[in-house]
């Protein structure tokens, strides 16, 4: 499975004491911090939102703004789906 993790706080950190390589592969971190964007973390490039590749299994939120990040994702695939870029 493919997987895009959204969020690199503390959060992120919990989750990458018991990630399991071999059932996910994370192909890249995503955050709404413009300053990390292109910078890596457990070296896993950091990328902003509208570059998330539409080829992943899977969109894992680890942040306490799980809310607000999941109706932004929303927002964003819909306008993409609307678009024809999905």
């Amino acid at each position: 499975m493919r997987a895009i993790i959204f969020g690199v706080g503390y959060l992120f950190d919990l989750f990458m004491d018991v990630y399991n390589r071999e059932c996910m592969e994370i192909i890249a971190l995503c955050d709404n911090n413009k300053n990390i964007w292109g910078t890596e973390k457990y070296g896993i490039q950091v990328i902003s939102s509208e570059r998330i590749d539409h080829n992943v299994d899977r969109i894992i939120i680890t942040s306490s703004y799980y809310e607000e990040i999941r109706k932004q994702l929303e927002r964003y695939i819909s306008y993409n789906q609307k678009s024809g870029l999905r």
